[in-house]
């Protein structure tokens, strides 16, 4: 458990940093997640804008797969919609930090 926690802290940081992308790293948390006994309520909101963004291909092999004109269309959709809410994206990261998880 020690090992997970670590990573989230690694990773939320590393979003409040923009040492990565913030899709990526709101993928990788709401999956670190699942392995939590009891999640901060933070999560929530991360899961919610991954359900919201699901259509987005981050991988370098889901990105392989599709139509080149199609990708540039998405990857302008989403940097539209993480725009938007990226402000929400780093205060959840902030909170979920500020639980504990050191």
């Amino acid at each position: 458990m020690k090992e997970i926690k670590a990573e989230i802290i690694e990773i939320a940081t590393k979003m409040i940093e923009e040492k990565i992308d913030l899709l990526e790293g709101c993928r990788i948390l709401v999956h670190l997640q699942g392995k939590l006994n009891d999640p901060p309520e933070a999560f929530f909101i991360l899961r919610g804008i991954d359900s919201e963004t699901d259509i987005f291909p981050t991988s370098q092999a889901e990105r392989k797969q599709w139509n080149p004109e199609v990708l540039a269309r998405l990857d302008k959709e989403k940097d539209e919609y993480i725009s938007s809410i990226k402000g929400i994206m780093i205060e959840a990261c902030s909170k979920i930090m500020a639980t504990g998880f050191e």
